[in-house]
């Protein structure tokens, strides 16, 4: 079986085309859902978690089950909001921004600054391992 040479550019095109998907929902969400600035710290929130969470599951299969558990929870959060009718539709487009900012930052620090970690590029590889117990 053939190994494919560059992992590392197929995770930081994944990332930031995440990111950039990210960022088009958001900006389409504000043409409909005002842009209001009270909410900006969610942002920023949402920024520095997802960077954080992005970062340690680049590492480790813990990281990535970290990542996965409060990926699950925000989802939980959001969906009781809105069934309670207490979800502020306009922290969204703030919320959506944070996470395009911090997918965006990481994979830029630890992509084109810094390598990408060796754990998130042997999950690129063509001929990646099933489990990671070789660590």
């Amino acid at each position: 079986m053939e190994t494919d040479p560059e992992p590392a550019k197929r995770v930081v095109s994944f990332d930031l085309m995440l990111a950039l998907s990210n960022l088009v929902v958001c900006l389409l969400l504000g043409g409909v859902v005002a842009f209001e600035f009270d909410w900006w710290p969610v942002g920023v929130a949402a920024a520095l978690v997802t960077g954080v969470l992005s970062a340690a599951a680049d590492r480790r299969r813990a990281g990535q089950w970290l990542l996965s558990a409060v990926g699950i929870l925000a989802i939980v959060v959001l969906v009781w909001l809105t069934i309670t009718d207490a979800l502020v539709f306009e922290a969204i487009p703030w919320l959506l921004l944070g996470l395009a900012a911090g997918i965006a930052v990481n994979r830029l620090y630890f992509g084109v600054v810094r390598p990408v970690p060796v754990f998130r590029r042997r999950g690129y590889a063509s001929d990646a391992a099933v489990d990671d117990r070789s660590q």
